[in-house]
């Protein structure tokens, strides 16, 4: 879709608007391609000069990457005077409406609230790039004449997405092309929804004949608020590794802000196990098309194979955004909206797939070290008679007396300790030593109240003799 009208045929519906001093603005013949719009020409009134303007209803709805506005336009001088100028604008809708009449302050310097413009000053053949009723910047032309009294080609292309703009005009008779803006910087220019208006203005004692013909802005790449969704289906790491890094991609557009919720929970993993959950917003800004989520891994030292936990995104419910955290501290996850692919219209992004509860996707931590083999008790033999400390392949001590090599262990050493597997063995042997010690030689108070060794021969102890009955 475009916004196109040469005044011939039908085109794009449009308004006018006399905003000061007759007469109005009228479609005339006798154009080089049929008819064309005089928008301004010589005063009826000596007083207020005469300033007009055409305004084009929104043509395509929604935010663009670009935008290539292409229009001819004749400035024709009368008694010698040029007239004050006239302006081009993509009007912002969040200020004009998208469909109406509007008019400039300034046509001359193309002010307009909240919009890019261009202002074409025929007196001092001066041109101005503005945004946001303030002037960016303004190039004096040696040529072309802007009052030259032939049609002069325009084209503008405006780069929302690098917020850069330039501008070419083009003499249809004689002349050459001239640049006047190269990928010009604008800076606070943003994306925003527009439409197409121009205005030409007469003083009172300054005028010309202000034509204009062959409209046409082409708006490109739609900005999409696009999909969200998890960038694979599954993800493994290594249970050595420090995190795992999860994408969150946006495909098919990038257009606003959107923010949706996820949350990890227990699949064979354990929180507090083999990773620490994470649960929170994740926020993509205007532009952003990736975010990255960094869940905890715990590497629990033990050769149990693959574990897993799930992963989840949701899209909050459009009247709260807000999640709480139970007593226990596990996500309460009543306030998020089922990220189905049912019902997502209402928000500016849509959640690919079912993300709900049973539903999700899996991310796998892997041994780091392979394959565990459980040595039998001949290879154990053997690696102990060669001097090897541990079983290759896997991680079960092979220390002598911890607890023997008839039956291998776990390397019971916890993530934080950093303490070497022979190391921790040693320390066992020692508690194991001095609880035989203190199972031998603690004391045992006798019966008569004194302290003797435990396993030393007793010289006497006093045992209380209970009497026996006399017989009958």
């Amino acid at each position: 879709m475009s916004t196109t009208q040469n005044f011939t045929t039908t085109g794009t519906t449009f308004s006018l608007e006399q905003v000061a001093g007759p007469p109005p603005a009228q479609v005339m013949s006798g154009g080089p391609m049929g008819n064309f719009l005089r928008l301004a020409t010589m005063p009826t009134s000596p007083v207020v000069g005469n300033d007009n303007s055409i305004s084009f209803v929104t043509s395509d709805p929604g935010t663009w990457d670009d935008a290539t506005a292409d229009w001819d336009f004749r400035v024709t001088q009368i008694s010698g005077e040029s007239g004050v100028g006239m302006s081009f604008a993509l009007l912002n809708t969040a200020n004009y409406g998208t469909s109406g009449n509007a008019a400039s302050v300034e046509p001359s310097k193309g002010i307009y609230d909240g919009s890019l413009a261009f202002g074409f000053d025929t007196t001092n053949n001066i041109v101005y790039l503005s945004l946001n009723s303030a002037v960016i910047t303004g190039v004096k032309l040696t040529t072309p004449n802007l009052a030259s009294g032939q049609f002069i080609s325009a084209q503008a292309v405006v780069n929302f997405q690098a917020a850069t703009v330039s501008l070419v005009l083009t003499p249809t008779i004689s002349g050459s092309a001239v640049t006047v803006f190269n990928a010009t910087s604008v800076p606070g220019l943003v994306p925003y929804q527009s439409r197409v208006s121009l205005e030409a203005q007469n003083s009172a004692t300054s005028f010309a004949n202000f034509d204009l013909d062959n409209i046409n802005v082409v708006y490109s790449g739609a900005r999409l608020p696009g999909t969200i969704s998890f960038s694979s289906s599954t993800y493994a790491v290594l249970d050595n590794q420090p995190i795992a890094q999860i994408e969150i991609v946006r495909t098919g557009g990038t257009a606003g802000s959107f923010t949706i919720g996820f949350v990890s929970a227990d699949g064979t993993a354990r929180n507090g196990v083999n990773y620490e959950a994470v649960s929170g917003d994740v926020t993509f800004g205007e532009g952003q098309s990736i975010q990255i989520v960094d869940i905890p891994i715990i590497n629990d030292h033990l050769d149990d194979g693959n574990k897993t936990v799930n992963l989840y995104i949701k899209q909050y419910s459009h009247v709260q955004r807000s999640h709480r955290q139970s007593d226990r501290g596990h996500v309460d996850d009543r306030q998020y909206q089922s990220a189905s692919s049912d019902g997502l219209a209402q928000g500016p992004a849509r959640l690919r797939g079912a993300y709900a509860h049973g539903d999700g996707i899996s991310l796998a931590f892997q041994p780091a070290d392979g394959l565990h083999q459980r040595p039998d008790r001949e290879q154990l033999r053997g690696a102990l008679a060669a001097g090897l400390q541990e079983w290759p392949g896997s991680c079960r001590s092979l220390v002598p007396g911890c607890p023997g090599p008839e039956r291998p262990v776990r390397d019971p050493v916890p993530r934080q300790s950093g303490a070497a597997p022979d190391e921790v063995c040693a320390d066992r042997r020692a508690r194991s030593a001095s609880h035989r010690t203190d199972r031998h030689e603690r004391d045992i108070p006798s019966r008569d109240g004194r302290s003797v060794g435990n396993g030393r021969r007793l010289d006497r102890v006093h045992v209380k003799k209970r009497a026996r009955p006399a017989r009958r």
